[in-house]
């Protein structure tokens, strides 16, 4: 039997997927930094490389709302009329996407408002699909501290973990949906 992880683990665990979903696709992104591409495509090559960070975590929270349902709806048919389903906690989604939130926007504060021009720069290679449609776009200078820096990675948390929450809460509504209506048709039915 696998053993399950504490859930201070799993949050973590999820947060850490986002880095690496981002990481992955921020490494091919680092080639169209060139000043030789028009603005215009850059925008449009940031915008492209943020849709497979977006459909990995919508993904991720679909596994995540799918794992979570069947943890907490163990019941099983043998006793149709006395099978309860457990509502979805609306809290739990939020919970996977609080430890990624909070600590890449603590970094972003410190990188502008202490002018930390290492961790900027790193900041703005992490997040490099929102640094490629803000550069493409004319609102942030590569190199260049302002707080639009700080917007760009918000934008990124923001959209990230949304596309998980949604994910999480479709999967997981879909699975009660799901249940509800094979034991009213077998309770119709018996």
């Amino acid at each position: 039997m696998k053993k399950e992880r504490k859930p201070i683990a799993e949050y973590i665990s999820s947060s850490l997927s986002f880095y690496i979903y981002t990481v992955v696709f921020s490494i091919l992104g680092l080639v169209f930094l060139m000043d030789t591409i028009p603005p215009v495509i850059v925008g449009i090559l940031g915008i492209v490389f943020m849709l497979p960070i977006c459909f990995m975590s919508f993904h991720g929270g679909m596994k995540t709302g799918e794992k979570e349902y069947k943890k907490n709806n163990t019941d099983s048919l043998v006793d149709v009329h006395n099978a309860k389903y457990t509502k979805i906690e609306p809290v739990k989604p939020f919970l996977h996407v609080i430890p990624y939130v909070i600590f890449t926007l603590a970094l972003s504060v410190i990188a502008v408002a202490f002018n930390f021009v290492p961790l900027h720069g790193a900041m703005q290679l992490v997040f490099i699909p929102f640094t490629l449609i803000f550069k493409g776009f004319g609102v942030i200078t590569i190199g260049q501290i302002t707080w639009m820096s700080f917007v760009m990675v918000l934008l990124h948390v923001v959209l990230t973990a949304g596309c998980f929450i949604a994910g999480y809460f479709l999967k997981a509504s879909a699975l009660r949906r799901r249940a509800s209506e094979i034991v009213n048709e077998i309770r119709s039915v018996g």
